[in-house]
């Protein structure tokens, strides 16, 4: 459920979606593995163990389907809230908004069911 003072800022509407994606921070210079927490056209959310400053410049690699279809860009962190003890939800947003979230989720189900 939303704080009572969030005010939603989003442009495209978010689907939740659990796909592996790795980052690699700029900042710190670290590559680490999350999932993502929903995805939209012009970003995502992530649930990660480790904090991540707003503005951190990342570079991204999601894995969309089981059958190795990677999908790369570059983005920035333009939050993070932390949920519990070692867990936050991170927002991304891409520099080039490229994400085609319908096909990608029916990617996913395709690969999922096929299993």
């Amino acid at each position: 459920m939303p704080e009572p003072d969030f005010k939603e800022k989003r442009a495209f509407l978010r689907f939740p979606i659990c796909l592996p994606v790795t980052c690699y921070d700029y900042t710190r210079q670290i590559k680490a593995e999350f999932q993502t927490h929903d995805i939209g056209a012009n970003g995502f959310g992530l649930i990660t163990d480790k904090p991540f400053e707003p503005d951190t410049t990342l570079d991204i690699s999601l894995d969309k389907t089981d059958d190795a279809e990677y999908f790369y860009a570059k983005g920035k962190v333009v939050w993070q809230r932390a949920e519990e003890a070692n867990k936050y939800r991170v927002g991304v947003e891409l520099d080039e908004p490229k994400l085609k979230p319908i096909p990608l989720i029916l990617k996913v189900i395709q690969s999922r069911i096929q299993r």
